[in-house]
């Protein structure tokens, strides 16, 4: 899509999250034009507790029992990502994970951070509303297996190069934007004591995915 250039815009809401006004008034900072809908390619987002709702991990440890010392390694290569195909929607959503190698002195530490991303069949673009909406229909799902309400930490997407309505030979400075909540109501500060794990039922939350799609109002 020919980006010229890279720019993060970073937007704290202190209001509703699934309220359109608050993406809306994000969007026409950017935008400066409140009929224009942002076309998209893919929504990456996270939610809280989502590692504990996925129960896989890339990092393992390493012991060396004679010598009673153990080494800490990830490999992504061997993550097994989850794929899952939504036909009615024509949508793919993947689960996935990113790790952080921290340094503090002489110490490092792994963290690992997981997210979720819709992408449209062939690469569709689509509004930002249409992606924005699935991701808030499956964060339902998971809620629904966790027992629990939970509310996203991030939403990430990459936008087309759009043309400024003043000044057609210029052009939007926004190639990824990624937006960060904070959702009124009840805070979840625990992870759920049982929860029904990704990994419990992967073989089977395609299905159970597309079932949840087919009550979909």
């Amino acid at each position: 899509m020919g980006c010229v250039f890279c720019a993060f815009l970073h937007y704290y809401f202190s209001n509703k999250i699934e309220g359109e006004d608050v993406i809306k008034s994000a969007f026409d900072k950017v935008y400066d034009d409140s009929k224009r809908e942002p076309k998209v390619e893919s929504i990456r987002f996270s939610i809280n507790h989502l590692h504990t709702w996925i129960n896989k991990s890339s990092i393992s440890l390493l012991r060396d029992l004679e010598k009673k010392i153990g080494t800490l390694q990830f490999n992504l290569n061997e993550y097994d990502e989850g794929i899952f195909n939504i036909p009615s929607e024509k949508l793919t959503l993947t689960e996935s994970v990113i790790v952080e190698n921290k340094i503090n002195g002489s110490a490092h530490s792994f963290e690992e951070k997981p997210h979720l991303k819709i992408t449209g069949y062939d690469g569709e673009l689509r509004s930002f509303y249409n992606y924005f909406q699935n991701a808030t229909h499956i964060k339902k799902l998971i809620e629904f297996l966790n027992g629990t309400p939970l509310h996203f930490e991030y939403v990430e997407f990459l936008c087309v190069k759009g043309v400024l309505q003043k000044n057609p030979q210029k052009f939007y400075p926004l190639i990824q934007g990624r937006y960060f909540f904070r959702q009124i109501g009840e805070r979840v500060a625990k992870a759920p004591k049982n929860p029904l794990t990704l990994r419990s039922i992967e073989s089977e939350f395609e299905d159970i995915l597309n079932n949840w799609y087919s009550k979909k109002e």
